[in-house]
């Protein structure tokens, strides 16, 4: 992955997107810990993915030696602040959970349709 790639920004893009779909289309349940969810679970998602990507490029940026004094305590601390938020949603009730783990979906959906879209597209490709 280098620094041209685009595909990260395309993902967090659609991801977005995805999201307020999937909002949208909760509310005709009239459930607002359900919305609440999707919506919380998403934004969580998308922004985790969002930093995973930056901490990431920064690996292949940095020299060996700076790679486990930096990368790794970021990581660490942003799967403890995740797990945090996520207690704290839960345990709140603000969010119904289910929902909850829809919005958190929504970047695994959009690494699996990037990867349909891609591999349909090589196929298409190769069959020219």
């Amino acid at each position: 992955m280098n620094a041209n790639n685009p595909l990260p920004k395309k993902i967090e893009s659609a991801g977005w997107l995805l999201l307020a779909l999937m909002s949208l289309l909760s509310l005709p349940f009239h459930s607002f810990g359900l919305t609440m969810g999707i919506i919380l679970g998403g934004m969580i998602s998308v922004l985790n993915f969002h930093m995973l990507s930056k901490n990431l490029m920064n690996v292949f940026l940095q020299d060996k030696n700076h790679i486990r004094l930096s990368v790794i305590p970021r990581y660490v601390l942003r799967l403890a602040a995740t797990g945090v938020v996520l207690y704290l949603i839960i345990s709140t009730q603000i969010a119904s959970v289910i929902g909850l783990v829809i919005g958190l979906s929504v970047i695994v959906i959009e690494i699996l349709t990037a990867a349909v879209v891609s591999l349909f597209n090589k196929n298409f490709l190769e069959e020219l």
